[in-house]
């Protein structure tokens, strides 16, 4: 299953969250999994999608890089989130 990761500032973690469930909404995008983990003033946002062709899309759109699925520790593909 196709991984994204992005990191940013927790500071815009709230605005930046937004844009992305609008931007996944807008082109009917359900990401399989949605996970954040706090780093102190970074946060990385880890999204598993279902497709290459849109984990590729959303990393391009948000400066993320894609990874493989078995580098999330915990991952739960069955796990449906909304940002």
């Amino acid at each position: 299953m196709p991984t994204v990761e992005i990191r940013v500032l927790s500071a815009e973690l709230f605005v930046r969250m937004n844009d992305m469930r609008e931007w996944l909404d807008s082109r009917g995008f359900e990401p399989a999994q949605f996970k954040s983990t706090g780093l102190g003033p970074e946060t990385v946002i880890t999204v598993n999608f279902k497709t290459s062709a849109e984990a590729d899309a959303f990393a391009k759109v948000f400066g993320g890089s894609m990874s493989s699925t078995s580098a999330v520790a915990g991952a739960m593909p069955h796990v449906k989130s909304r940002l």
